[in-house]
């Protein structure tokens, strides 16, 4: 009997086109590649109201797993994930 690897939940930050988080899908997969190459198609498919795919974060658990600017018009979002620079803002104060 084969043994079956347990699917793991995966969280893709879809970024806007100044590095925040636009919006947020869940999904399962095997692995990391897997998952990577899944977030990777969903953000081909991702696009805002203007027409334009950005960025992503994939996310297991607490672990960055991946952070991929657009490929497009590639910006810089400084060294910190979206998704710490959005729990670092203090209520009240706008990041």
């Amino acid at each position: 009997m084969a043994l079956v690897s347990a699917m793991q939940l995966y969280r893709c930050y879809f970024l806007s086109a100044d590095g925040r988080i636009a919006s947020r899908m869940e999904f399962h997969a095997r692995d990391d590649a897997e998952g990577l190459e899944f977030a990777r198609e969903l953000h081909a498919l991702h696009v805002d109201a203007a027409g334009e795919a950005y960025g992503f974060e994939l996310w297991q658990r607490q672990r960055l797993v991946n952070h991929e600017p657009s490929r497009a018009g590639s910006r810089a979002f400084g060294k910190r994930s979206a998704v710490e620079r959005r729990s670092t803002v203090a209520p009240g104060e706008s990041s």
